[in-house]
């Protein structure tokens, strides 16, 4: 097993792990941001991983490219896993973590309420994004995926140029 699949793998659980202590703590602290905090175990893990990558070549040299893919596969083992996890969560699991989500949505948009705006526009335009609006993780939503895998072709790029060591030529 290599160490993208292995740390990928440890992304994974320790995210989903992380998640689970959220929600049996606090279901409120899934829409409140902590779930972004999982990303700091990618990078960690991600970090961990090529520098192991790199300490077990003989040589200790290994190609940006090469480190690329690696820890870019850590990052989506590990995202692919942590989405699916909510998926299931909120659509199978406690469904009533969707009214929590949308709740939380609607008093941002409130809270967001120009105040040039007639009372009469905003109720429609409330009314509006409440019907229009599909307030959990879908598996539809291809732009929020892509964001986050874009997200991690970034984190993998930087930490790939931190830990590369290019061969001499000699």
């Amino acid at each position: 097993m290599n160490n993208g699949f292995r740390f990928g793998l440890w992304a994974a659980v320790l995210s989903v792990l992380y998640i689970t202590v959220l929600y049996v703590s606090a279901p409120t602290y899934l829409i409140t941001g902590y779930e972004r905090l999982t990303l700091l175990i990618f990078l960690v893990l991600m970090g961990i991983a090529a520098y192991t990558e790199r300490e077990q070549r003989p040589d200790g040299f290994i190609e940006f490219g090469e480190l690329l893919k690696m820890t870019f596969r850590v990052y989506v083992i590990g995202f692919f896993a942590k989405f699916l996890f909510i998926y299931v969560l909120f659509n199978y699991i406690d469904t009533d973590m969707i009214e929590l989500v949308k709740d939380a949505q609607v008093r941002i948009f409130i809270e967001n309420k120009g105040i040039d705006v007639p009372e009469e526009i905003f109720q429609q335009k409330l009314k509006l994004f409440i019907e229009s609006t599909h307030f959990g993780p879908t598996l539809l939503d291809f732009l929020g995926i892509s964001l986050e895998i874009i997200v991690g072709a970034i984190f993998a790029g930087t930490i790939s140029f931190f830990f590369k060591r290019e061969a001499p030529e000699y």
